[in-house]
């Protein structure tokens, strides 16, 4: 028996350290939760800092942010920041506030990335890939030099700042089918020489490649095969010297090309040019 109870006792003394040092162990890490918690509350914004490749400025993110220079870090509401970001900076399209311990602010961003503009009268509206508008410019060539592709859509109706492009026919099938078109040739390689896409007749398309060749596309009909067609057919052109050209696509089997030289210094010489043609 009493080597049962040494044996309890033993036991008994061995849970109890067990014990002791748990609760220390949990006493201590409420602590050091209370001294950040204190820390935080008092301590001021220290810092700013960008992740992400934009065009804006720190400075514009932090004004846009609500954020303010030696504001407590316990007072910074991460989403309203977040909100108003995406409300004053049209250009980004995604944004992720986060603290940084001691006392910076981060803001991890992705921009929309442009790629189109539409004519709407005498105003011009660039798109980013996903067509929402960003920019109203009266300066068209300030958005070819930045290499955009001019947007030709079915019965545009209206286009405003931060929205999608309005159209007046509500067929949903005719919408579906463009947006369908339009990005087939976002995510082609081809795109970045892509001057011009006109999609007012889905089965009549226009397109004008490095401003100089224009393809008469027809319909979306073996468009993989029509496209390495088309880069085949101006690549070789190139080699030959020509200037520009023009390329009937209706079929990728059977197409035409003429192909024009750029006039020399005479203003009265005519462009020299030749028909291929391939069944």
């Amino acid at each position: 028996m009493r080597k049962d109870e040494t044996e309890r006792k033993i036991k008994a003394f061995i849970l109890s350290k067990h014990f002791f040092v748990a609760l220390m162990a949990f006493m201590c890490v409420l602590a050091l939760i209370s001294l950040l918690f204190v820390f935080l509350r008092f301590v001021g914004v220290g810092g700013f800092e960008i992740k992400g490749s934009t065009e804006y400025e720190l400075s514009e993110l932090i004004s846009a942010s609500g954020i303010r220079s030696g504001d407590a870090m316990s007072s910074v509401r991460v989403k309203t920041a977040e909100k108003l970001l995406l409300e004053k900076c049209p250009y980004l399209k995604s944004v992720d506030v986060k603290k940084k311990f001691p006392n910076k602010i981060v803001f991890k961003v992705e921009e929309r990335v442009l790629g189109w503009y539409l004519q709407v009268g005498d105003d011009f509206y660039a798109l980013d890939y996903d067509l929402r508008i960003l920019l109203e410019t009266y300066d068209e060539q300030s958005l070819i030099d930045r290499g955009l592709t001019k947007l030709v859509l079915p019965e545009l109706e209206s286009a405003v700042c931060d929205e999608l492009p309005e159209f007046g026919n509500d067929d949903e099938q005719l919408i579906g089918e463009t947006l369908k078109i339009i990005d087939s040739f976002r995510t082609h390689e081809m795109k970045p020489r892509l001057t011009y896409l006109d999609l007012s007749n889905r089965f009549e398309i226009t397109l004008i490649i490095d401003s100089t060749f224009e393809v008469k596309l027809g319909d979306m009909s073996n468009i993989e095969t029509k496209l390495a067609t088309i880069k085949s057919t101006i690549a070789r052109s190139i080699e030959k010297g020509y200037a520009g050209g023009e390329l009937n696509m209706i079929t990728p089997t059977s197409f035409s090309f003429r192909g024009y030289f750029a006039q020399n210094n005479d203003e009265n010489a005519a462009d020299e040019s030749e028909v291929e043609k391939t069944e």
